[in-house]
């Protein structure tokens, strides 16, 4: 995949706009970024990871798989505090 020229547009949307996108799905469809960076002919990791950025909806899913104690919140149903009488 070619980086093209930066004047190089379809209907507005410039080649780059493209090639974020690209690389933004491929890691949403679990694309390992090693291989990814083969793919997109970057010359580091850190280049991938500038390209496939992600929404913060793609993350909101993991949020709460560890707990306040290091354990995952499904696992463990929530305590409850007898009340005092």
């Amino acid at each position: 995949m070619g980086e093209g020229s930066g004047a190089c547009k379809h209907r507005g949307l410039p080649w780059h706009g493209l090639r974020h996108t690209w690389a933004s799905w491929h890691v949403q469809a679990g694309t390992p970024l090693a291989d990814l960076k083969e793919l997109g002919g970057w010359a580091s990791l850190e280049m991938v990871q500038r390209y496939a950025h992600l929404s913060p909806d793609h993350t909101a899913q993991y949020a709460a798989n560890v707990g306040v104690h290091g354990t995952k919140m499904a696992q463990s149903p929530p305590r409850t505090v007898p009340q005092r009488a």
